[in-house]
């Protein structure tokens, strides 16, 4: 492994850490870059349900945050629970290179679960119930014996796939908006298992169950483009056109499905985000024009 890597991010952020310490270390915990979709779930669908306002766009950044808040659990759950599978796939990682405990973590991951239902049952009732939802689903997807990783592949990305693609898009618009979670739960069942194409050995050794590691890269890219497919006809069927660059984004993901960017993951990983991001941009288009 390269020494330029500090926790998958190339060279020149080892001076980050020797600037902020140990904060440096948690926010790493918390996994930024994937925090970004969330906070764009939050602010977009708030203002395409509230309008576009300075209260509702202040509505949508403690909603985005929230969100965020609650993912940031899930992941550092996750990094707890495969502390040691991580000192074989992502030893950068803060776990296994002994910068911060499992029970540090742990205790960071109580803490912002404690902040985010407060803060979400602050915004509504309704509100604060979906998310105590998706707090279950974020944190037993790690933990046993609920987690569905070393049940089934496809129940393992069913389970992501309801958690992160349907379940906040009707949080934040209500049940009424099931149209728009439906693109949101096609999208991450045909882009979320991306994340494990990395992961395929060491998953694989530790028992967690993926499309990569049972079934093959191939398999996944598969259905990454069978999912496109399903997306193309539902934007259609819906006739919800101003989906379509999620289905352009998706064909620069197959086209360049395993080749690596930017950290740990690949193109295919990047897209799935970049388009988990978009959606709600598109959303909140829509409910304008």
């Amino acid at each position: 492994m390269s020494e330029k890597l500090f926790y998958g991010i190339l060279e020149g952020f080892p001076r980050i850490r020797k600037m902020f310490g140990k904060i440096a270390d948690y926010v790493v915990l918390m996994r930024p870059f994937t925090l970004l979709a969330p906070i764009a779930v939050g602010v977009f669908l708030t203002l395409a349900v509230d309008g576009i306002s300075y209260s509702s766009l202040t509505k949508g950044v403690y909603v985005g945050i929230t969100l965020a808040l609650a993912q940031a659990v899930g992941q550092i759950v996750n990094q707890v629970v495969d502390a040691e599978l991580d000192k074989i796939a992502k030893p950068y990682r803060p776990i296994p290179q002994g910068r911060v405990s499992k029970e540090e973590a742990l205790g960071l991951s109580y803490l912002l679960a404690i902040a985010a239902v407060g803060r979400a049952f602050t915004i509504s009732i309704y509100f604060g119930l979906m998310v105590c939802v998706m707090l279950f689903f974020a944190v037993f997807y790690s933990l046993p014996p609920i987690s569905p990783r070393r049940v089934n592949p496809f129940l393992n990305l069913l389970w992501v796939a309801f958690s992160r693609g349907f379940i906040p898009i009707i949080a934040v618009m209500g049940l009424e908006h099931y149209k728009y979670a439906i693109i949101s739960f096609i999208w991450c069942l045909g882009w979320q298992g991306t994340k494990d194409i990395p992961d395929v050995e060491a998953d694989r050794k530790f028992g967690i169950k993926t499309i990569a590691n049972t079934y093959g890269v191939k398999a996944l890219k598969y259905l990454s483009a069978l999912m496109t497919v399903v997306l193309i006809i539902t934007i259609h069927c819906l006739k919800m056109y101003v989906f379509t660059p999620t289905v352009i984004i998706a064909l620069w993901g197959l086209l360049r499905y395993e080749d690596k960017w930017i950290g740990e993951n690949t193109v295919a990983w990047q897209v799935f985000y970049i388009g988990l991001a978009l959606i709600p941009l598109m959303i909140l288009i829509n409910s304008i024009f």
